[in-house]
């Protein structure tokens, strides 16, 4: 039993290095925010249309944005959790998605990690 103890933390001591922070590799991702509004495409799915420039979260807790917030001209698909997120309740509204931004050839898409609604109407 006196064996165990020291093998327990020397594992913790293994598993909690492979914690420490780590400079981003090429291939990262970054979380971002955009703020568009929410339309049904007709076949179950939905677009962030008048879409701003997806912007890279830098803080833990960045500054939200509220109504005001100005819209693009851009469009982006929403996938992922779509439904637990409850995107069809925000049709035609104003939000703020998170997510991570997949740039394709067609189009582009947001893989949908929160939604936030900011307005009923989308001015």
């Amino acid at each position: 039993m006196t064996h165990l103890i020291p093998l327990a933390v020397a594992l913790g001591a293994v598993a909690g290095g492979a914690f420490a922070a780590q400079e981003p590799g090429p291939n990262f991702k970054p979380i971002v925010m955009m703020v568009g509004c929410v339309k049904a495409d007709g076949r179950g799915g939905f677009v962030l249309t008048n879409a701003t420039e997806p912007e890279a979260l830098q803080d833990r807790l960045p500054e939200e944005p509220d109504e005001t917030a100005a819209l693009g001209d851009g469009s982006v698909r929403l996938i992922g959790t779509i439904d637990e997120f409850g995107v069809g309740a925000h049709d035609g509204h104003k939000v703020r998605v998170r997510g991570l931004y997949i740039e394709g050839e067609s189009e582009n898409r947001l893989n949908l990690t929160s939604i936030l609604h900011l307005s009923p109407s989308c001015r």
